[in-house]
């Protein structure tokens, strides 16, 4: 049985357009997305949230993604929010994920969460650009990514490139 939602710490980021929801991963806060925030605050409210037992938000004995999704659905409640579009790092991927399936009406487009632990962000209606395929030799498994912050009719920004790896010299690859 779930125990009551804990009161998660948020704060929000830009005046207009959709709804963004940005979940941590495991021992993050909501300040380890702040500059995915930024860039997107341009052209969405972007709501970012510590869960619980991370970061300003209470801390619980009771810790599983059942109990997430039932904090995430109360702050989403509490804040008017009936829909959002739901990106998330690592666990909070996984939370994305979760919430998007028990409560496919919460999202925007439950077949277009994100989770940048397995691939690009996403937003409804549209992939967010990928870019080019690396180098296997230096950069193994897919590990860079283009992130493009606006929706498919808004203005397009060039998008930020981020290396998760580096060179045998220990040098970022070149974009």
């Amino acid at each position: 049985m779930i125990q009551q939602a804990v009161d998660c710490y948020h704060t929000i980021k830009g005046e207009d357009g959709p709804w963004v929801l940005l979940l941590h991963g495991l021992f993050g806060s909501h300040n380890n997305l702040g500059g995915i925030a930024r860039v997107l605050s341009a052209h969405y409210r972007v709501l970012m949230v510590d869960l619980r037992n991370h970061g300003r938000s209470p801390h619980s004995d009771f810790m599983s993604y059942d109990h997430m999704v039932s904090d995430v659905l109360a702050l989403l409640n509490q804040l008017d929010i009936e829909s959002t579009i739901v990106l998330g790092h690592s666990m909070g991927g996984k939370l994305a994920m979760g919430l998007a399936s028990a409560h496919p009406e919460r999202t925007d487009d439950p077949k277009r969460t994100g989770s940048s632990s397995s691939g690009a962000l996403l937003h409804p209606g549209q992939q967010l650009a990928r870019g080019p395929e690396p180098d296997q030799a230096t950069c193994p498994r897919g590990s860079v990514q283009r992130i493009a912050p606006t929706p498919q009719d808004g203005p397009r920004p060039t998008g930020m490139q981020r290396h998760h790896c580096k060179t045998e010299t220990g040098q970022t690859p070149s974009r």
